[in-house]
């Protein structure tokens, strides 16, 4: 595992849980078909590291109003992939088990993404 001085963004457990379900995402993404590898297995794969990404990007623009924008990226992301991966499962590429499992951790991320611009639309009186 790498280790570094926080910059920030790895304090964040929103972040923390993002990367980790990057992880998960590839690892699950192994047993896709390999002839689909430029298809939906791509996409699913840069819409989770957008999720991390746009987290880390946000937190580093050391303004509440940047970070807001990027977390709504985030979100944005999220929903994009719970797209994908519920179509994934529809076209069979993916078994429900592992669906369902991707699904709630997604879905667990997400209500932290909610969460945080919650608090930073109260915290700079933006975008009520």
């Amino acid at each position: 595992m790498v280790s570094s001085k926080s910059n920030g963004f790895e304090d964040l457990k929103v972040w923390q849980k993002a990367r980790f379900f990057a992880g998960n995402i590839y690892q699950t993404s192994k047993k896709f078909p390999k002839e689909d590898l430029y298809g939906i297995t791509n996409q699913i794969r840069r819409a989770s590291l957008s999720i991390a990404s746009n987290i880390a990007e946000g937190c580093a623009k050391n303004s509440d109003k940047d970070f807001l924008r990027y977390i709504r990226i985030s979100l944005g992301s999220a929903a994009e992939l719970k797209c994908q991966l519920i179509i994934a499962n529809d076209i069979k590429i993916i078994d429900n088990a592992d669906c369902e499992t991707l699904l709630s951790d997604l879905t667990e991320i997400a209500k932290m993404l909610k969460g945080l611009e919650r608090n930073l639309v109260n915290k700079t009186s933006i975008d009520r």
